[in-house]
């Protein structure tokens, strides 16, 4: 082929190439400047990783970059619907009636729009998680140059996407970029990157030490198990048992989270910790954790908690179980009838009045809308506890249940505008490590109301959330929903009749 026609080629390549590209960007601008359902934008996301190289690292930012404000539009919108509702039952619940057939229909046209929002969302965040993912999975030299000079965007929700896919910025100042280093690594990652983790040991953010914790104790490296050992001594709450999973996930090893117990077992092990010649023994099972307060029967050391009762219709039921009364507790409160929500009444409060010093908390009750007790955490004060069980003893038990917009509200501080999808840093500082979900019937209101996707959202929120979510299940129950969200972030479950 002669030079001439080789370059003519070559020049056809190019325009076509870069014709392609520009039609690609042609269609993101289309697909996500109007509604659409997500499918659409999954596969806008899907042809540009196709092309691959610079033109897609470029197009794929581009998407990430866009403002969330559409998607914080339509979370306000739907609050404002989600009161309307409340305002149709409100008279009912008032009058101990069911709903009358204007007052039927109304909520039905709320309802429909609703739905609309529910997709807007939906194809909002469909678009955007897929470019992330995208993102991860480009490995071409161009494209890989184009995300290292990323790095130091201004925003960092596109540092974020670019540290996930090029696992570095352990270091970037922003902490939800830390988390999710920590967080996307393989344990040959973590291990090989076990010194610059225990650094992160003393990070000023619960979240991101969380997630070093959790990665340290995936990686295997016995060099991790001095460097938890040491930090022990120095958390409180949740962390503890956390630092006492990764080193038992290391060594076969539990102390319920007692730096002592573990300091002597540094002195009888480190010699052949530090000689690379010691190995992990099979797991036992110990004894149930016992600590300063439980809920339902469920131990935790958590100080920065948020108890999420249910108090539908069905709430009013006899309750069949009744959890003992557990003893050295500084407070004990007995249930006021034999209806579930009583046992709920008793049960929180007893929680509540053991909370360790210094603990904060919060309180969200929920049926087909959502109350909660304070806009964020606040301190177990003998105060804020007093106003807190006027609050428990006022819950009514009646309508129907919204599980996910209860769980969105148990990790949003009001006024924040989180959307679900650029974790507001306000929430971040105000999060709460551990979440009691108490549910007794099926989700039926509420943004997501199918099991799979309601879990698969409450999951991925709690990716840079951290929390731990215990879930407690009465009578006919979603045990998959309950099970599921427990296993997946360490919490237990409990099932009762």
């Amino acid at each position: 082929m002669s030079r001439r026609l080789l370059g003519l080629v070559l020049v056809c390549h190019v325009l076509a190439w870069s014709a392609s590209a520009d039609d690609l960007r042609r269609q993101v601008d289309q697909v996500f400047r109007q509604p659409a359902n997500p499918d659409a934008r999954k596969a806008v996301v899907k042809r540009i990783e196709a092309v691959g190289g610079e033109r897609a690292a470029r197009l794929l930012l581009g998407i990430i970059r866009r403002s969330d404000r559409p998607l914080q539009q339509h979370y306000l919108q739907r609050e404002a619907l989600g009161a309307k509702i409340d305002g149709v039952f409100g008279p009912a619940i008032k009058a101990r009636r069911m709903l009358t057939g204007s007052e039927d229909a109304g909520l039905q046209q709320i309802k429909a729009r609703q739905a609309t929002l529910d997709g807007a969302v939906a194809a909002e965040l469909a678009g955007f998680r897929a470019a992330g993912a995208a993102l991860a999975r480009l490995s071409d030299q161009a494209a890989l140059t184009v995300l290292r000079k990323a790095t130091g965007d201004g925003d960092w929700f596109v540092r974020l996407a670019v540290a996930r896919a090029l696992q570095e910025s352990l270091g970037d100042k922003d902490p939800r970029v830390r988390i999710a280093v920590a967080r996307t690594m393989t344990p040959q990652q973590a291990a090989a990157k076990a010194t610059g983790l225990g650094k992160l040991l003393g990070d000023e953010y619960w979240e991101v030490r969380a997630a070093v914790i959790a990665a340290l104790g995936r990686s295997g490296a016995l060099s991790a198990i001095r460097l938890l050992i040491d930090r022990l001594s120095l958390e409180q709450g949740r962390l503890r048992e956390d630092i006492d999973a990764a080193l038992q996930s290391l060594t076969g090893y539990g102390f319920h989270g007692n730096p002592k117990l573990w300091g002597a077992w540094w002195e009888a092990n480190k010699k052949q910790v530090a000689a690379g010649t010691f190995r992990k023994r099979k797991a036992q099972a110990g004894k149930p954790w016992q600590t300063r307060f439980s809920f339902y029967g469920i131990h935790s050391l958590s100080n920065r908690v948020v108890f999420v009762l249910d108090r539908s219709s069905s709430m009013k039921q006899q309750a069949q179980h009744k959890p003992p009364v557990l003893s050295g507790l500084a407070k004990v409160f007995h249930p006021q009838g034999d209806r579930k929500i009583d046992v709920a009444r008793a049960q929180l409060k007893t929680a509540l009045a053991n909370l360790p010093p210094g603990a904060r908390f919060n309180v969200v009750f929920y049926n087909q809308g959502v109350l909660r007790f304070s806009p964020r955490l606040i301190p177990a004060t003998p105060g804020n506890l007093a106003r807190v069980f006027q609050f428990i003893d006022t819950a009514r038990a009646a309508g129907g249940t919204n599980i996910f917009d209860a769980m969105f509200a148990a990790g949003n501080i009001r006024g924040a505008r989180d959307a679900g999808l650029k974790l507001a840093l306000p929430n971040l500082k105000e999060n709460p490590d551990t979440v009691f979900l108490l549910s007794d019937g099926y989700p039926n209101y509420g943004r997501l109301k199918q099991i799979t996707p309601l879990i698969e959202e409450l999951l991925w929120l709690n990716r840079q959330r951290r929390q731990r979510v215990h879930t407690i299940g009465i009578g006919d129950h979603n045990k998959m929903l309950m099970q599921r969200l427990a296993q997946a972030t360490g919490g237990r479950y409990v099932g009762l009749k």
